[in-house]
């Protein structure tokens, strides 16, 4: 009722319905219990055969409800669990998809750059189809990126999408534009996928570290339970038949406890494969393994039949030892979990990554300008290869004094093409552009 409470007040209606209809279940599973006990007492009173007290019923039915839950908890967990690792291996594979697709992108953008600088200007590039086929492959990861983020509630997936269809519509860009145009929007295809890929794998970085609180949170509980059987060992009666009585509980806790060591330990592992940070996978794999070859599981397996003996001073020590032990583990994985985190050596290296993208983006705007002023160049030196009349001489140059009245950028016409402009509309839009971004990109850093 209280996880459906807070979905409520979130206004998500649809969130909030699952833990409702388990409260829901958790009640009428009550309420039949409850019936049950009650007939039973009756029973037992009408034939006059000293029926259990209230008190005795009262704390049957506690430690009843109380195996129930942990029941519950522990399949409601572990249906958790496979949805997150469903969802990992999910994600897993769409970064690796988006690596290699940036890879290939940076491969095209430096053979379209190639092709433009042995094209003359204003020619047609030789990009079009495999732009076509990687912006494909950019949209079809984007609306599995956005199913996903749709599935989990993630903004931040919501947000890989977009960058992802901004590098696909560039990409289609790039395969209907001129050579000089073409690459700059292969390039701005290529920032796009680069950015895409950063939020990808931060958002991997976060599920690990949520993760590693989720396996904390379990070793510490798993703590909490093997405390209240060693205390709930330690108030069993000596005889055997008195504990024979209260033996059932005790025994039922163990066989919860072995099962969530099996789900911790295997967390655990794959924890350590997934984990970056070496401090952290060896952490991981050290908790893993106390689980493994400290035998954990086959000692609790072990103790039930101490706890069924007539043997409480062995059963207790037995017991104290298991408890020590698993104090141990939660506080291996507690600082295998403290690795995990925003570390000043990879935030350095990450924006040293990213000022040099920022650099070798604003070195290919300066290489394009240059081609393209030194191609316009030419261009209009060709054209002025012909002895012109008195009348066009005229209008060459009242057509030169307008484009030299009109926009001038540092001492050089910046204007709509022509023989006396520097280069080209298209070129010119593209790069004032593509600067606005770098500028921006600049100010972030």
């Amino acid at each position: 009722m209280e996880a459906a409470l807070a979905e409520l007040e979130e206004n998500d209606t649809k969130e909030a319905l699952p833990p409702e209809q388990r409260a829901l279940q958790h009640l009428l599973r009550a309420e039949s219990v409850f019936r049950e006990i009650q007939l039973a007492q009756q029973q037992n009173q009408g034939g006059g055969g000293g029926g259990a007290s209230g008190a005795e019923i009262r704390e049957d039915l506690a430690d009843f409800f109380d195996l129930e839950m942990d029941r519950l908890r522990n399949q409601y967990e572990e249906l958790q669990r496979g949805q997150r690792q469903q969802m990992d291996q999910e994600l897993n594979s769409a970064l690796e998809r988006l690596r290699e697709l940036a890879r290939r992108q940076e491969q095209e953008q430096e053979r379209l750059q190639r092709v433009a600088e042995r094209l003359p200007p204003g020619a047609a590039g030789a990009g079009g189809e495999s732009q076509r086929r990687l912006a494909e492959e950019a949209e079809e990861l984007a609306r599995e990126l956005e199913r996903l983020s749709r599935e989990y509630s993630s903004p931040e997936l919501a947000q890989t999408a977009r960058e992802l269809e901004e590098a696909a519509n560039a990409m289609r860009r790039s395969a209907t534009s001129r050579n000089q145009n073409g690459v700059g929007q292969a390039s701005a295809a290529q920032e796009a996928l680069e950015e895409a890929r950063r939020l990808l794998e931060r958002d991997q970085s976060n599920r690990i570290g949520r993760d590693a609180q989720n396996a904390v949170a379990d070793a510490e509980r798993a703590l909490e339970q093997q405390r209240e059987i060693e205390e709930a060992v330690s108030e069993m009666p000596t005889g055997l038949a008195g504990r024979a009585e209260a033996l059932p509980p005790v025994l039922d806790r163990k066989d919860q406890l072995i099962e969530e060591l099996g789900n911790l330990e295997g967390e655990l592992n794959r924890l350590a494969d997934e984990a970056e940070d070496p401090r952290a996978e060896r952490g991981f794999r050290e908790a893993a393994s106390a689980i493994r070859d400290g035998q954990l599981p086959d000692r609790i397996d072990f103790s039930k039949s101490l706890v069924a003996s007539s043997r409480p001073e062995q059963s207790e020590e037995f017991e104290a030892q298991i408890t020590e032990l698993m104090e141990e583990l939660a506080e291996q994985v507690r600082e295998a979990a403290g690795a995990i985190g925003p570390d000043a050596d990879q935030t350095a290296a990450e924006f040293a990554e990213r000022t040099r993208e920022l650099v070798r983006a604003a070195e290919s705007m300066e290489e394009r300008a240059r081609q393209a002023a030194e191609g316009q160049q030419q261009q209009g030196e060709g054209q002025a290869g012909g002895e012109p009349s008195d009348g066009e001489q005229a209008g060459g140059q009242q057509a030169g004094g307008q484009q030299a009245g009109g926009g001038q950028f540092g001492g050089n016409r910046f204007g709509p093409g022509g023989a006396g402009g520097w280069f080209d509309g298209d070129i010119a839009r593209q790069l004032s552009r593509e600067a606005v971004e770098r500028r921006m990109q600049a100010e972030t850093l």
